[in-house]
């Protein structure tokens, strides 16, 4: 019998059709849909699957997404933000498909750092015009450059020099502000970050 080498590739591993192959976890034949490392040719049953690479369940119930189950997928080769930590991955994701809830492996595996439902990550939408505001006043920013790596991680709180009492948190809802720094009035239609303790 030939040993195969564990395999790590994980952004290559895909669910595919196949009717002779061997399972490298148990040895025996597949016939039907298996996952594939399309890089080094290594084949899996779906059952024995839970322990490719990092012994990760097919299906989790995640407590920040508790409506769906999220689904395993190896065969996810685009780039997704982490609806957990809003990092860029790639490769493997935990996926509700009706909801489009993305985790990493990392935050899938994780179940601390519940955030509160209107604390959800903040994020902006490829292939949408994005028109971005100065973050409290009425005019558009001209000269913005938006880094998609910047954006898809806006904090939902912060703690900033002005203020170094409290943490700031980004808000959609307020009244009559002013800007505690400038003194211009707030726009309405952005959001901007307040102090809830001390309405800074």
């Amino acid at each position: 019998m030939d040993i195969i080498p564990p395999c790590n590739h994980t952004s290559f591993i895909q669910l595919t059709e196949t009717k002779e192959s061997r399972c490298e976890e148990c040895g025996g034949e597949i016939s039907g849909t298996a996952f594939t490392c399309i890089w080094c040719k290594v084949w899996k049953h779906i059952s024995c699957a839970d322990k490719l690479n990092r012994n990760l369940p097919l299906e989790i119930i995640h407590p920040l997404h508790l409506q769906h189950r999220l689904q395993l997928q190896w065969d996810y080769f685009s780039d997704f933000i982490c609806d957990k930590c809003l990092y860029i991955s790639t490769g493997c994701i935990y996926k509700c498909s009706s909801c489009d809830f993305s985790l990493d492996l990392t935050c899938g595996s994780s179940i601390s750092g519940q955030l509160p439902k209107d604390q959800e990550p903040l994020r902006f939408k490829d292939g949408k015009k994005k028109t971005i505001f100065h973050y409290s006043h009425r005019h558009e920013l001209g000269f913005f450059k938006y880094r998609k790596v910047c954006g898809d991680k806006i904090p939902r709180t912060l703690s900033h020099s002005f203020h170094p009492k409290h943490p700031l948190r980004l808000t959609y809802t307020y009244e009559n502000r002013k800007c505690n720094v400038c003194s211009e009035k707030c726009n309405t239609a952005t959001p901007l970050y307040v102090c809830e303790i001390c309405s800074f």
